[in-house]
């Protein structure tokens, strides 16, 4: 227990040398930063609770090795964004706790396709609806969450997380993969174009088009070209010049000649 100590940070390593922890309680500190890797030797913690801090964001690695937690929370801090992946490796994770919290989104890359959670609490966020179209995907496939609580903001109207329709929202435009063209030359250096389309989705409900251009060109490098098919560049021209200088030799050699005659 080190709640009310004011802890400003946990480091990398914090807690070595402490791996039978099974129960670990920072509430009500100052911490604000978590490295990666704080939590790394605790392989057997079951229960992690840092509500009550000042953190401000959840960076992926942030609990790396907690592979035997099962409860998660960080209920009151001041959380504005979670990075991708940031809770995926939990595996046996049940109950994680982030209401009261500043965060706009929650986005469904921060946890694993498929989860054992059961309990996923966000009340107290000011969530947007549209901006978590995703999230609303993925929490439709967690057949085990019987707890979730929440609201979000859209329309000028407030719902509940688990009602809000998801296709009232405008879907901004996505970038398909690049498409190559073949490059200019058989051999050696020249270029070649690519070009991607807007429909990976295509906007729609007032959407955004896509961002940035739908071409670009580029240089391409192939095999070296054979000797014989090279017919420009300075070695032709190198061969030119040392013909005109010849050809000039010649000439004076035989004014030389011409005049030695006379």
């Amino acid at each position: 227990d080190i709640r009310l100590t004011e802890l400003s940070s946990i480091e990398d390593n914090a807690f070595s040398g402490l791996q039978s922890l099974f129960s670990l309680l920072l509430s009500s500190n100052k911490i604000s930063s978590i490295e990666d890797g704080a939590f790394s030797d605790l392989q057997y913690l079951r229960q992690l609770d840092i509500s009550r801090n000042e953190i401000s964001s959840i960076e992926d690695g942030a609990f790396s090795g907690l592979q035997s937690l099962v409860t998660l929370s960080l209920s009151s801090n001041k959380i504005s964004s979670i990075e991708d992946g940031a809770f995926s490796d939990l595996q046996y994770l049940r109950l994680i706790a982030l209401d009261n919290n500043n965060l706009t989104t929650v986005s469904a890359k921060i946890f694993d396709k498929e989860t054992d959670l059961h309990a996923l609490l966000l009340r107290g966020n000011p969530l947007i609806c549209c901006t978590m179209a995703d999230f609303f995907e993925w929490r439709s496939n967690q057949n085990n969450i019987t707890e979730s609580d929440g609201t979000c903001t859209d329309f000028n109207s407030t719902t509940d997380i688990n009602s809000f329709n998801v296709s009232k929202c405008p879907i901004d435009g996505g970038w398909s993969s690049w498409v190559n063209s073949t490059c200019s030359v058989t051999c050696g250096n020249g270029i070649q174009s690519r070009s991607r389309t807007c429909d990976s989705p295509i906007p729609s409900g007032g959407g955004k088009y896509c961002e940035g251009s739908d071409e670009e060109t580029l240089e391409c490098s192939l095999i070296d070209c054979p000797e014989s098919c090279k017919g420009s560049g300075k070695k032709p021209e190198s061969k030119r010049m040392k013909a005109r200088k010849w050809k000039r030799y010649q000439y004076r050699q035989l004014r030389r000649t011409d005049t030695h005659n006379k």
